[in-house]
């Protein structure tokens, strides 16, 4: 039986079994991680001016930037290569973050999920792709932290510039990234992963009409377990929008300093795309299901 990949690629698979008996905090990487280096790049920007910084997380520069930024001026500070516990760890207590996120941070088996910790907030997201060789659901992780001012993002090494497209906007000054607040800048990067899920949405669609033609013409054992292998995809899509939504509810409720009022109706509409996808999910197993009677009549 075949089953969805929860992380992508040939990497090493580290056991949850690694942390028996550690204590609490211990930063174990956990999943399927591929090899690769470890980038910590930081960027500032305002509505005048761009500063991008290359550096492998020094601590004398770590320091200064836990420290505070400049009026008016946002700070994202983009970590890949999470597997690097121990230089995860080593950014992570230069910057403040606590024990228990950094360990989740670096276990990319960890649910959707967001987590308020005393003057900072935790997002844990899921990039969903779709493998076009295993006909399966891929799904990496995507670790968000804000701050003192600072947005942090964390990813593996395989998917380093996965938001390079948001990058680009920002030092080309496309839409108005550089003249909002950084809660602007986390619903572009939800608004972003969220959207990547069409992508998946429309693959799934084609699957069901590859064995929709198969099922009208010539059913065979290959064709039902064709079916049944797209209902267990159809079903991890469904309980991954499921999670989002209730992420961005709690967003939406939270009353975050870092999210201006005017902005929310941006997070609204991210949650009408979720809704979307809840319901194409919905309608999708209608017609899988109309494909299992097809074969057993």
């Amino acid at each position: 039986m075949k089953g969805h990949k929860k992380t992508g690629g040939k990497g090493r698979h580290y056991k949850r079994s690694k942390k028996t008996g550690l204590p609490p905090g211990s930063p174990v990487p956990i999943g399927d991680l591929n090899g690769g280096g470890f980038i910590c790049r930081q960027i500032m920007y305002s509505a005048n001016d761009v500063r991008e910084h290359d550096f492998s997380g020094g601590d004398e520069k770590l320091s200064a930037l836990a420290a505070g930024t400049e009026p008016g001026t946002n700070v994202w500070l983009q970590i890949a290569g999470v597997h690097y516990a121990e230089a995860v760890e080593k950014m992570g207590n230069a910057v403040g973050l606590h024990p228990l996120m950094i360990e989740d941070i670096v276990n990319m088996e960890q649910r959707v999920k967001l987590e308020d910790y005393p003057d900072t907030l935790f997002l844990v997201m899921k990039l969903l792709q779709w493998d076009t060789i295993q006909k399966q659901v891929v799904l990496r992780q995507a670790a968000i932290v804000i701050k003192n001012g600072v947005l942090i993002t964390f990813l593996d090494w395989s998917n380093r510039d996965y938001l390079k497209p948001i990058v680009d906007r920002i030092r080309n000054q496309q839409g108005n990234i550089r003249d909002k607040n950084l809660g602007y800048l986390l619903y572009v990067i939800l608004d972003y992963i969220v959207d990547n899920y069409f992508f998946t949405v429309e693959s799934l669609e084609g699957e069901i009409d590859t064995i929709e033609e198969v099922a009208a013409e010539a059913p065979d054992r290959d064709t039902i377990g064709s079916i049944n292998s797209l209902r267990r995809e159809l079903l991890v899509v469904k309980k991954l929008v499921w999670a989002v939504r209730e992420v961005l509810l709690r967003l939406e409720r939270g009353n975050y300093p870092f999210i201006n009022r005017e902005d929310y109706i941006f997070y609204r509409d991210i949650q009408d795309h979720i809704l979307y996808i809840i319901d194409t999910m919905d309608t999708f197993r209608e017609i899988i299901t109309g494909l299992v009677d097809v074969y057993l009549s």
